[in-house]
This record gives C-alpha cells, structure tokens and sequence, in this order.
C-alpha cells in the first residue's frame, strides 16, 4: 500500500515507527534507489494512520535523491597513466583519481598521506586528460587548462619556481609541493602533456638520504599544434628549461608528444616524427649518435606515425604507423627484427644493443597502442589485446598477458602496467607494486595477472 516510484521503476519497502509517539515512521525500500533521481512515496487509498484515520485518496510526496557516492571498485575510466610509483585516470565523468606512493603530494589530494586505493584528486576539476610522473602529475582540464601537482622542485609544475604554496617533507629533506591541482602559467589551452622523471632522493653510501636531485619536465601540445615545455633545466637538455612554458620546435604543428630521458618526440599532425634533446644511443632516430643538434630531428625512415613511445629511463622510443607496424630506435630493449648492432660508448667503452633508425619490431602483430617502461614495456594490438615484454615477464619475447580481457588504453609505469577494460572501463594494473600503485588496497602487492583497480574481481 506504500511504495516509492519513479518515472521507470516502482521499489516496494517496509513501514515502521522510529519515534516512541509513533508519530514519525521510516519508508526503508527493498531494493536500491538511484542516486540524483526524482521519486515519488506514494500511499495507496485504505492505508490507515495513527489515529485510525483511513486515506481515501492517493497521497504522493516528491522528492529527489542525493548522488551517491562512486565507490572504487565502481570507477569507470577512459584513460589511465601509470608512473613509476603512482597511477592516475580519468573517470568517464571527467573526474582525476591517483593512488600509490604520495611523498611529494602527487595524488592530488590535498595532503601526502599514500593510497592502495583510488582516491580523488581535489579541485573539483573535470580533466580530458592526465599524466603521472616520479614525482608530480599533469593533466589538461576539459576547458583547455594544464594542471599541474606534486613536486615542484625546479619548476616542474609549470608555475613559477617562487609560487609553491607548501612545503614537502621527504624523508629528512623539504622541498616545494603542491598538494592540490595547480594552473600552468601562460594561459595556454592544451589538448594534451606528458611529463617525465622528477625529483629523486639522493643517498650517501650509508643509506643515509642527503639531498634531492631533479630530473625531470612536462611537455604539451596546444590547441592550434605548437609544442611547449616546462621543468628542470637540468633535464631539458634542448633549452635552458624554465619554470613556466616554453615553445619548442617554432613553427611546426604537433598532434601529440611523449617525454623521456633527456628528450621530447612528437608526431607532427601529417605523421611525421620528429626527435630533440639528448641522442645518446641515437635516441633521436635520426641517423646520427652522441650528437646533441638543436631543434628537432626528423626521425628517418619516412614513416607516417600514429604515436610514438618513450621509456623513461633509457634512450628508447617506439613508434606506430598508421598501419598498426612498430618501429623503434635508440638503445634497444624492445625485440627487434633485425636485431640492433651493438654501439660502444666512446667514453668508457661500455657497449649497448643500438639502432640510429627505427627496426621493426618482431612478432609481427598490428599494433594499436605501445607503453614503454624500464623494466616492462607493453602494447595493444588492434583487437584491444594485451602483450608485454621486459624484465618483470623473464625475457624479451613479446609475450600475450594471461587473461581474456580487452583494452581500449594501457600505460606502463617502469615496472608494472595498467590498463582499461572494453567492458565497463574498470581498471586493471599487474606486475610489481611496492606503493600501492596497482590500486588492489594493499600497499606492497605484486601480481602476474590483471587486477582490478578497487578489488572488486
């Protein structure tokens, strides 16, 4: 005789006094209502009150529900981007959530307490986008804007070396920070960044931390293509650096670009991959080794690119072709065929499996997607498959992961990787995680198959 409605669905409950005047009661529904809703209570003619007044009417009352609460396990992302130590995505709602290691303020969330689990990043921004690095995170705001949070040490937000609201407490040493979302100076619109490295800790022999090193810079493209910067000068190698953005490649137009050790590459919006910063192991793809050009290089080989790849640690890069091939070029730890010849260090004579040019890769799997991390490199073919190679997997074989799901993005964090699923766009992340970046809740955890982000299986 009493139930709740709404446009759709009709929920049955019980009735029952709270109050010991009985003149207050409680509709509990039997089954879920949803979250920011309109429903109506509804009391069927014959139902009877307290003081035996029988309702010969229907009676509605109207009200709206409040939105619930998205628990992790709940998430639905459209992108995620797995750092060394942290992971963030971003939800189909356009909301930021990281989780893993915390230090330098990384996850967004207004302190430095980590996160086995996802957690919100604060603001309130709606994000189209977002990158983690070692020690800071940016993302570009459905309006345009870069944000930028984490360590700040040498500029690498984007806001000024003197704008840090807060200070971080590392270990024994203190650094600047920001703990929540910062805008990039400049007023620039970007449609996407990439940023790299950070700020690391440095240790003397004892195991005694004594200093911060910073290693680290972001780079985006704007809304009309043009390539700007930002970060520490002394990773910049192909500027002085600077604290705030500064253009890179004047002149050409760039549909997206990837950071890495000591260099940037972009894919210009006609395809063509272009390279600059360190060539060490030939990096650059260029065609030349241990030269240091300024500006950027046209990567050899007259490949038109959908995307290209960088390995954070090493002088490596990927690239795919827009017919789903993989190439790549610098110090190879990716399977190639042909192998790359060995190339010798001229300042000590240490040797490394290099390319100038891009190799194809083997297998022989069109491609949709490649992430390269320094311990586990990973792509998708174009059925949303997973396959990954490098040290976590136990060989340099290209190797399918174990499990049935398909994915619409992966990202490699340097010794684990995560992924979103076809399905409902949960995230699932595998391999090595001493932070709490896999996001399964648990702080250390490793594991050889997917799991899913929140721990609902």
């Amino acid at each position: 005789n009493i139930v709740v409605q709404s446009a759709t669905t009709t929920v049955a409950g019980q009735l029952a006094f709270v109050t010991d005047d009985q003149t207050t009661v409680e509709f509990t529904p039997s089954g879920d209502l949803q979250g920011s809703t309109d429903y109506a209570l509804v009391i069927m003619p014959g139902v009877v009150d307290r003081d035996s007044t029988m309702f010969g009417q229907r009676e509605t009352i109207s009200f709206t529900t409040a939105t619930a609460p998205t628990t992790p396990d709940k998430l639905a992302f459209t992108s995620v981007s797995a750092g060394p130590k942290h992971t963030c995505g971003v939800t189909t709602s356009g909301a930021a959530y990281c989780w893993g290691d915390n230090a330098w303020g990384q996850l967004g969330t207004g302190n430095t307490a980590s996160s086995a689990s996802p957690v919100p990043v604060a603001g309130g921004i709606a994000f189209q986008q977002i990158s983690a690095a070692e020690s800071f995170t940016c993302g570009v705001a459905t309006t345009g804007a870069a944000f930028c949070w984490g360590s700040n040490a040498e500029g690498l937000l984007g806001v000024g070396l003197d704008a840090s609201p807060e200070s971080c407490l590392v270990a024994n040493q203190v650094t600047a920070c920001s703990t929540t979302p910062r805008n990039v100076a400049g007023g620039l619109a970007f449609t996407s960044v990439s940023s790299h490295g950070g700020a690391y800790l440095t240790f003397f022999e004892t195991g005694v931390y004594n200093g911060v090193t910073v290693q680290g810079f972001t780079c985006g493209v704007t809304v009309p293509g043009a390539a700007y910067c930002w970060g520490s000068y002394r990773h910049m190698w192909f500027t002085a650096g600077g604290a705030a953005p500064v253009l890179m490649a004047a002149g050409r137009q760039f549909a997206s670009i990837s950071t890495g050790m000591f260099r940037a590459c972009g894919v210009s919006t006609s395809g063509a991959g272009y390279c600059w910063g360190s060539n060490f192991w030939g990096g650059l793809g260029s065609g030349t080794l241990f030269t240091y050009p300024s500006g950027p290089q046209a990567v050899a080989g007259g490949h038109t690119f959908r995307a290209i790849a960088m390995e954070p640690r090493n002088q490596t890069a990927c690239g795919i072709t827009m017919a789903g091939a993989g190439y790549c070029w610098g110090a190879i730890r990716t399977p190639t065929s042909p192998s790359a010849p060995d190339c010798v260090w001229p300042d000590d004579g240490s040797v490394v499996p290099c390319s100038v040019t891009p190799l194809p890769m083997s297998g022989g799997i069109s491609w949709s997607a490649l992430t390269l991390g320094w311990a586990l490199s990973c792509g998708l073919n174009t059925e949303g498959r997973a396959y990954c190679w490098g040290f976590v997997t136990g060989g340099t074989s290209i190797v399918p992961v174990a499990t049935t799901l398909r994915f619409t993005s992966i990202s490699s964090g340097g010794n684990y990787a995560c992924g979103v699923s076809v399905t409902d766009g949960a995230v699932y992340c595998w391999g090595y995680g001493q932070y709490g970046q896999l996001g399964s809740g648990q702080i250390a955890s490793t594991a050889t198959t997917p799991v899913r982000v929140g721990g609902r299986q």
